[in-house]
């Protein structure tokens, strides 16, 4: 009996679930920076878990979550359902490293927030920023050209230098 043929999936192509294509992305990002990505899910006790990504394998659809000290994998399919995800700049560097035409953090930013408007996420929660020391803002806007974001409170408009330099953690939630 001949064997049957699949259409083979090209490398990194296979997994078009939009959450892990956004957290492959993110975690590269977060890896080369010394940030971490961390997922919030909903627990089975009724409260929600935060879990380290460890890894985000687009080829086989799954991303590994440190859970307990342990790595676990989940299906992205899982990860459909995530309540939120976050980067958390706990060690590393500050974000403030110049690319064109902007900066990471601000790059990163604008990445996520078209991210969640175009998967209609952000529903539950607005996309939130984390300051050391100031009160968390809602973005609304990345202005790459004028390397700026616009967001909710005093000042509206702050420079992607000043946001790289004090940001601690940005929150988008589904």
């Amino acid at each position: 009996m001949p064997k049957k043929r699949g259409k083979k999936r090209p490398d990194n192509q296979g997994c078009n679930i939009a959450i892990c294509q956004v957290l492959s992305k993110n975690f590269n990002v977060t890896k080369n920076f010394g940030w971490r990505l961390v997922v919030e899910i909903e627990g089975s006790s009724g409260f929600n878990d935060m879990f380290t990504i460890a890894s985000v394998d687009l080829t086989k659809c799954q991303v590994s979550i440190e859970k307990n000290g342990i790595n676990e994998i989940l299906s992205c399919k899982e990860l459909e359902s995530f309540v939120s995800y976050e980067i958390q700049r706990d060690t590393g560097v500050t974000g403030g490293v110049i690319s064109i035409p902007c900066n990471i953090l601000c790059n990163l930013l604008k990445f996520n927030l078209d991210q969640q408007n175009n998967n209609g996420w952000g529903k539950a929660d607005a996309f939130t920023i984390f300051f050391n020391g100031l009160p968390p803002v809602v973005l609304t806007e990345v202005d790459l050209a004028r390397c700026e974001v616009t967001v909710n409170e005093d000042p509206i408009t702050r420079s992607c230098a000043d946001i790289a330099n004090t940001w601690t953690s940005f929150q988008i939630h589904q």
